[in-house]
C-alpha cells in the first residue's frame, strides 16, 4: 500500500502550490549577507537555484549520508517491529491478549 501511494506522490506532485501555504511562505527570511546588489528580492528563486522535484530527490538519494540514515532507520525499524512479533507470540502461548499486553 506504501509503495502505491509513494508511487502516486511521485508521479502527482506539483513543483509548487497554486498559492503559498502561508503569508511566511512568500517571504524569503534571508540574512542580508546573501542579498543580491540592491539589497531587494522578489522571490526566493533569485536567490536559491530552482530545482524541480525529480532533479532534487536524484540529489538527495545520491548523498552516502542520506541513503546511510535511512539504513539505519530502517535496520532499527525492522528490529523493532520483530521484536514486538516475537513478543507477541511468546505472550499468546501464556494465554496472554493482546489487549492485556497493552498492543491494541
Amino acid at each position: 500500500m506504501g509503495i502505491v501511494i509513494a508511487f502516486m506522490i511521485v508521479i502527482f506532485f506539483r513543483e509548487k502550490p497554486p498559492t503559498a501555504p502561508s503569508p511566511s511562505a512568500t517571504d524569503a527570511n534571508l540574512s542580508p549577507s546573501i542579498l543580491p546588489e540592491g539589497g531587494l528580492i522578489n522571490s526566493i528563486s533569485e536567490v536559491l537555484p530552482a530545482k524541480g522535484f525529480k532533479p532534487a530527490m536524484k540529489q538527495l538519494f545520491g548523498n552516502k549520508i542520506v541513503i546511510l540514515l535511512m539504513a539505519i532507520f530502517g535496520f532499527i525499524q525492522g528490529v523493532f517491529n520483530t521484536m514486538g512479533t516475537v513478543i507477541g507470540e511468546i505472550a499468546a502461548e501464556y494465554d496472554f491478549k493482546p489487549v492485556r499486553l497493552g498492543i491494541r
